[in-house]
């Protein structure tokens, strides 16, 4: 899936990609190595907090910047918070692949997003008890 602005209002477009596709595009965006499922996930996750940051100039913010944002911003202070006895079983990427499962969870049982910062709280509780 894509997403693409058009007219102020934003839709997912479907694409039908080749095996490999993500797992480069992650890396060329933030540095990443990562599985082509985690990959997708995580492209994800970039995309839709870039299409919520603030317009420049009338325009959206372009991928490489929110991609840079999302790592400083989101990716690095969740891997951060993850703590040692998890950090022993879990590389970081799928902490943070676990902490969107998570997020999905709550947000479905809540009926609204409850955010990454809730969520990533909620895992890191529900890991270490």
């Amino acid at each position: 899936m894509e997403l693409e602005e058009l007219d102020g209002r934003l839709r997912l477009i479907p694409r039908v990609v080749e095996i490999g596709y993500y797992a480069p595009q992650l890396l060329a965006l933030t540095g990443l190595r990562v599985g082509e499922h985690q990959a997708r996930r995580l492209l994800g996750d970039i995309r839709s907090f870039t299409a919520a940051l603030p317009r420049r100039n009338g325009r959206p913010i372009p991928e490489n910047i929110g991609a840079t944002r999302w790592l400083d911003q989101i990716y690095e202070p969740t891997v951060e918070a993850m703590p040692i006895e998890v950090a022993a079983q879990l590389e970081p990427a799928e902490f943070f692949h676990q902490v969107l499962d998570h997020r999905w969870f709550m947000s479905e049982a809540a009926g609204h997003d409850v955010g990454h910062r809730a969520a990533v709280e909620s895992f890191i509780a529900a890991e270490v008890s």
